[in-house]
């Protein structure tokens, strides 16, 4: 699944190579065993997020971009709505923050979300500077084990 404008999708080859390296970690096998933390698959270009957390409700979760990275999110375990918004339509909350590299968004109208819900074997790729809301209860808050492969988008 992918979410962006037509636009914004023909400048991207989402089968380059360095989008199947990280579709080449998210098949193996070991994906519910691993440790929570950072996996490099090549270097910074491509490293792989392993993380566990409990969904929270919409109005808990902030949205966001990225400068660098595309984000590749692959649910292994539990449920999760993630929202998606044009960068067109947000407006800065706060300055870039380096260390977790992303911009924070606030004042989103409803008009411009969409949220999309992903159970296990799901996967969702965002580009840099596409809006997104992750970690948002379907229902309510449930366990999740997600996996985020960070793709550098000038790689």
């Amino acid at each position: 699944m992918n979410t962006s404008a037509l636009s914004e999708l023909e400048k991207i080859d989402y089968l380059a190579p360095k989008f199947k390296l990280a579709y080449e970690f998210l098949h193996r096998t070991d994906l519910a065993d691993l440790p929570a933390g950072e996996y490099p698959i090549d270097g910074d270009n491509v490293y792989a997020q392993v993380q566990d957390y409990v969904t929270e409700p919409e109005d808990r979760r902030f949205w966001e971009t990225h400068k660098i990275y595309f984000d590749v999110h692959y649910v292994v375990t539990g449920e999760e709505k993630i929202g998606y918004c044009p960068a067109t339509a947000m407006h800065h909350k706060q300055p870039y923050n380096v260390e977790d590299e992303m911009y924070l968004y606030g004042g989103i109208s409803q008009q411009d979300q969409t949220f999309v819900e992903l159970r296990p074997g799901d996967c969702m790729i965002i580009a840099p500077t596409d809006g997104h809301k992750p970690r948002c209860a379907v229902r309510e808050g449930v366990p999740v084990r997600k996996i985020v492969v960070k793709v550098r988008a000038d790689y």
